[in-house]
């Protein structure tokens, strides 16, 4: 690798994204939606229905970004370039899909960090459950987005993580 900075940003994706996609899979392996109408929440089965499906999309897409890190640190991170369109998709894909996912199902407060509050608003009352897994990936979230803020305006060309047709933010290339 010709650049450290790089391959310890490939290093900080990897265990972030794998302590996601650890607790996405046990969360989604364990909860269902009977299980969820049974929790302090709005009860609201559409919504619910939307909650888990952003949820399983996060799954997806976080573990084809942590497929692309794997592959780049069997390299040892020797394509530079391969590994910063790996840390810009991870930024386009993972971490914007995370606070701004596609159903709206929740949103980022940014006003949040003036007040010592979860940045993470619902749009309705989660299931207790939800809502504490959401708050215990967004930490995680929070840390690749600080370290990866340069990776946002990067132009690499495309990522070599997979497109999903109705998934996919549109880049400029």
């Amino acid at each position: 690798m010709t650049n450290p900075i790089v391959c310890d940003h490939m290093n900080e994706a990897s265990r972030c994204l794998t302590k996601i996609n650890e607790q996405l899979s046990h969360y989604l392996d364990e909860h269902y939606m009977e299980k969820l109408l049974h929790e302090e929440g709005s009860k609201n089965r559409a919504y619910y229905k939307e909650v888990l499906k952003a949820l399983r999309r996060l799954e997806v897409i976080s573990d084809e970004a942590l497929d692309a890190v794997k592959k780049n640190l069997r390299s040892n991170c020797e394509q530079e370039q391969m590994a910063k369109k790996t840390l810009y998709g991870i930024y386009h894909k993972c971490i914007l899909e995370f606070y701004a996912p596609k159903n709206d199902s929740w949103y980022e407060d940014s006003r949040a960090s003036y007040t010592r509050s979860e940045s993470i608003r619902f749009r309705n009352m989660p299931p207790r459950s939800v809502a504490q897994l959401v708050y215990t990936l967004d930490r995680s979230f929070q840390i690749m987005r600080d370290q990866f803020s340069d990776y946002e305006s990067i132009e690499t060309g495309t990522s070599p993580i997979r497109k999903h047709n109705s998934a996919s933010i549109k880049q400029n290339s």
